[in-house]
């Protein structure tokens, strides 16, 4: 259990550089990351019938997509930011089915869906 916290702390303190280094396409990337790695713990939670560890990953999921969709400019993205915007909301309501259900695919479902637009989202910053 020290192992775990400890590890904890130092992502904690990667994350404190990554964000603090990052320009706003990074920060999007970060919010990205984060979310697959807290669909990832649910997930694992989930199959090992852990209901606080799913909790809470589910809860920073759930406030991430909620990041996410803030995070969108409907000016400037217009349909885009609109599209994104839905696919945020259906995988919210997504992630509390998952928790109600207590199936673990729902969340890998969910990742898959987040990942396509994560995986975007990298090949814009390349091109940048």
């Amino acid at each position: 259990m020290a192992f775990v916290r400890v590890a904890e702390a130092y992502r904690e303190i990667d994350m404190g550089a990554r964000v603090a280094a990052a320009d706003r396409h990074g920060l999007i990337q970060l919010l990205f990351d984060e979310l697959a790695v807290a669909l990832a713990q649910a997930e694992v939670a989930c199959r090992q019938s852990d209901r606080i560890a799913r909790s809470r990953a589910s809860a920073r999921a759930m406030s991430i997509l909620s990041g996410l969709s803030s995070s969108l400019d409907s000016e400037r993205g217009g349909e885009v930011a609109a599209l994104l915007g839905a696919v945020y909301a259906k995988a919210s309501a997504d992630l509390i089915t998952a928790s109600r259900t207590e199936a673990p695919r729902n969340y890998s479902e969910i990742a898959s869906r987040i990942n396509d637009i994560a995986s975007a989202w990298r090949l814009i910053g390349t091109r940048r």
